[in-house]
């Protein structure tokens, strides 16, 4: 029955796509509508991640609270292991408009929207574009620039990059790092240990998102949640985990 009713609504009228159109709609204006980063220009693509949670701000809203907790501190460097096309980027480029900023992204496509949205958000000369961050691109990173804040989401490559023999250049940089133990099984526990004795780990988990979390109309929200819930998921494989690392000094 339920197939049958599908069938005789109009595809353009089905709730889900109702609920599609509903959110480009908000998101026309080409920027990020709340959340930290509310305000910076987006082009109309992502890679490697959905679009639609970037464009309305709730993407990783998780760790909304550790960002602003950041605000309130002199930041003068910032790594993003792990790009993309540079939602975090722009994003704390944003934040701290006099940080210089090193951006590593394995995908030449991510780097190509990544220049783009730099473009758009006249950041160009503060970023730097970088490919594929190895350990001696990341050894050279931290010896040389000392980045005060990193974030890094390499799918399963956090096990290759933060090992002891990087440990003494990291002691004074806070860090997020999204752990992917289905690649990296014990990341967890690992960096427990590594870091344990100089930075001060807290793992933070994702939630599901619900119509509060949408930045709309809440009536609108509330009445169309089943469908907008699913626009801003985040189609992840599991439920993510993140290390928020900070030193202890």
């Amino acid at each position: 029955m339920k197939q049958i009713l599908k069938s005789l609504v109009p595809r353009l009228f089905q709730p889900i796509r109702i609920a599609d159109m509903i959110l480009r709609h908000e998101a026309r204006h080409g920027k990020i509508i709340s959340g930290p980063f509310a305000g910076s220009k987006y082009i109309g693509k992502s890679v490697g991640s959905v679009f639609l949670p970037k464009i309305l701000g709730v993407y990783e809203k998780e760790l909304h609270t550790a960002i602003y907790a950041l605000q309130a501190k002199s930041v003068a460097s910032i790594a993003i292991i792990g790009a993309a096309e540079g939602y975090y980027v722009i994003g704390f480029s944003k934040l701290f408009p006099h940080a210089k900023i090193f951006a590593y992204e394995s995908e030449e496509e991510g780097r190509r929207l990544l220049a783009q949205n730099c473009a758009l958000n006249n950041c160009n000369e503060k970023i730097k574009i970088e490919g594929l961050c190895d350990k001696k691109a990341f050894w050279d990173l931290l010896k040389n620039e000392a980045p005060q804040f990193i974030v890094m989401d390499i799918e399963g490559g956090e096990d290759d990059l933060l090992n002891r023999d990087i440990l003494d250049l990291l002691k004074n940089s806070s860090m997020i790092v999204e752990l992917h133990p289905w690649i990296a099984p014990g990341i967890k526990e690992k960096l427990i240990e590594l870091l344990g004795g100089s930075h001060h780990c807290t793992f933070i988990s994702s939630t599901e998102r619900t119509f509060r979390d949408i930045p709309i109309n809440q009536f609108l929200a509330r009445f169309f949640s089943r469908w907008l819930t699913f626009h801003v998921s985040e189609v992840r494989p599991f439920k993510m985990e993140w290390l928020l690392a900070e030193p202890l000094t």
